[in-house]
């Protein structure tokens, strides 16, 4: 294992997150702060969007319907959207626990059992449709100032953009994972690598 070198408060912060070189603790430091930022932009869009082709255009639904939307949002739409993506994340967040485990335990058979597992594409289809609606009922709610418009629409658009990108996280560890793995790991196929040990297990 490769030293650190520093002051032992230093060395006990790389060793204790197995960062082994400065390199290594800056390259993370930098997805970290893109996965910190892709909300913003996000948002910032959604709110442009809003902004130039609802707000401007004066669009919006009667202002007597809006309790109804109330309730419709508030006793379906909130709770299956969170149903939903609670499951989705508490499952990727345990399949991301386990791969961190199996690499500690060096336990490549495990960690090869649940590397590649993927949300399903029509589970994705479902959460996109899902934000999509959280996004577009609020959106054409007849606000009395801008500002307040871009209040809700910008908490809503935040809140569903780290959704998004803490999932992708979740779904894809070995973005932060990687430096620490080794190569045979990263690049070896499941199947071969089962149907191998199979074929090598002897017969009963």
């Amino acid at each position: 294992m490769r030293q650190v070198q520093g002051p032992e408060w230093f060395k006990g912060f790389m060793e204790r997150h197995h960062y082994y070189t400065v390199h290594e603790l800056v390259k993370c430091l930098l997805i970290t702060v893109g996965i910190i930022v892709r909300p913003f932009f996000m948002t910032g869009g959604t709110l442009w969007i809003w902004y130039d082709f609802v707000w401007k255009k004066n669009i919006h639904l009667p202002k007597q319907d809006e309790g109804v939307l109330a309730i419709a949002i508030t006793a379906f739409l909130v709770p299956l959207f969170a149903i939903i993506l609670g499951y989705v994340l508490t499952t990727m967040w345990d399949r991301t626990r386990e791969l961190e485990c199996a690499e500690l335990r060096r336990d490549m058979d495990s960690f090869l059992e649940k590397r590649d597992y993927a949300i399903p594409i029509h589970l994705h289809a479902l959460l996109f449709v899902l934000a999509l609606e959280a996004l577009f009922v609020p959106a054409f709610l007849d606000y009395s100032e801008a500002a307040s418009g871009f209040m809700v629409m910008g908490i809503v658009s935040f809140t569903v953009s780290v959704c998004w990108t803490v999932g992708r996280i979740f779904e894809h560890p070995l973005v932060l994972m990687k430096r620490r793995l080794p190569k045979e790991w990263i690049e070896a196929d499941p199947r071969k690598h089962f149907a191998e040990k199979t074929r090598q297990a002897p017969q009963e």
